[in-house]
C-alpha cells in the first residue's frame, strides 16, 4: 500500500537542440528517482510550444515515462501531430494505458515511446508543467 504525500509541481524549459536529440532511448528528466520505497504518481502534465521557423517532425507520440529502456511505463501521453504543430500552443497530456501503474525510485523522463525527431533543423523550445505527488511505500 502507498501513502500519498502533499502535491507538487515541476517546470522543465527545453531548449530546442536538446528536443532536436531526443528518441526512444534518450529521454529528458523531468522529476528525479525519489528514493527507495517511493514512487511518482503524476496527477497531471501540461506542455507547451514555442515554434521558430521550423517545427518538430516526430515519428511518434511523447510521453512522460518511468522505467528503463524495455521497462518503461507512460504515465501521460502526448500524440505527435500535437508537438509536431507549427504554432505555439498548450496541451494537456492524456494519461497513458499504464496511468496508476507507478515504479518504485525510477525519475519521470519526457521524451518520444517509439521513434525520434527527423526535422533536424527545428527550433521548437518545449515547456513542460507536471503536477505530481510523491507516494511511499
Amino acid at each position: 500500500m502507498f501513502f500519498r504525500r502533499p502535491v507538487k509541481e515541476e517546470r522543465v524549459v527545453i531548449q530546442a537542440d536538446v528536443i532536436r536529440s531526443l528518441h526512444s532511448t534518450k529521454h529528458v528528466t523531468v522529476i528525479p528517482s525519489p528514493g527507495r520505497g517511493k514512487a511518482i504518481e503524476v496527477i497531471s502534465a501540461n506542455v507547451q510550444t514555442v515554434t521558430g521557423n521550423t517545427p518538430l517532425a516526430f515519428t511518434g507520440s511523447l510521453g512522460l515515462l518511468a522505467g528503463g529502456i524495455g521497462t518503461s511505463r507512460a504515465q501521460r501521453i502526448l500524440v505527435a501531430p500535437v508537438i509536431n504543430s507549427q504554432f505555439d500552443q498548450w496541451a494537456c497530456m492524456t494519461p497513458g494505458e499504464t496511468h496508476g501503474s507507478l515504479m518504485e525510485n525510477e525519475a519521470i523522463k519526457f521524451g518520444p515511446i517509439v521513434g525520434a525527431n527527423v526535422a533536424h533543423n527545428a527550433d521548437t523550445d518545449v515547456i513542460v508543467d507536471v503536477m505530481y505527488r510523491v507516494v511511499e511505500a
